[in-house]
């Protein structure tokens, strides 16, 4: 019985795990967003190679600014294809050093999905966990019972007397 409440709960345990993955993770990636900035920064290489980066893009040289200090140069993601002088936009900390992107809202959804799904899937092995351990309990208890009853009725059934 408890375990088909438990599993009844699991559903909504999970959504609700869920929602507040999504809940956390939008106000962390509002929190980096406002903490970085996105910054043009010009290629001087051609953005080819092994795709990298989940979003598919790879790693290429560039140059970009910050204020009016001198160029910097260094290697930031760029999409598959692009071209030396192509510009891309690049997050970067607030001193100008290349930084990885907030998560995409797709991103934070599936994240989300993922721990609501897992957490009532978590919740589920426990009712099928505590399900068994009530049942081996309950077995070895009859199983003690059966053999306190057993041997009263054992010797009048062998012809043994104690």
């Amino acid at each position: 019985m408890i375990a088909v409440l438990l599993a009844m709960v699991a559903v909504p345990v999970g959504v609700s795990a869920s929602s507040t993955t999504a809940e956390r993770l939008t106000t962390a990636a509002e929190e980096y967003r406002a903490e970085h900035e996105r910054r043009p920064a010009v290629l001087l290489e051609p953005a080819v190679g092994k795709v990298t980066a989940a979003n598919g893009w790879v790693p290429a040289t560039a140059t970009w600014t910050v204020g009016f200090g001198p160029p910097r140069e260094g290697t930031v993601y760029a999409p598959v294809g692009s071209r030396p002088g192509d510009t891309v936009e690049v997050w970067m900390t607030r001193s100008g050093e290349p930084v990885a992107p907030p998560p995409r809202p797709r991103d934070i959804t599936g994240r989300a999905v993922v721990q609501g799904v897992f957490t009532a899937l978590g919740v589920m092995a426990a009712a099928v966990v505590a399900h068994l351990l009530v049942c081996l309990l309950l077995d070895r208890i009859r199983m003690l019972q059966w053999g306190g009853e057993w041997s009263t009725v054992e010797p009048r059934w062998s012809d043994r007397r104690p």
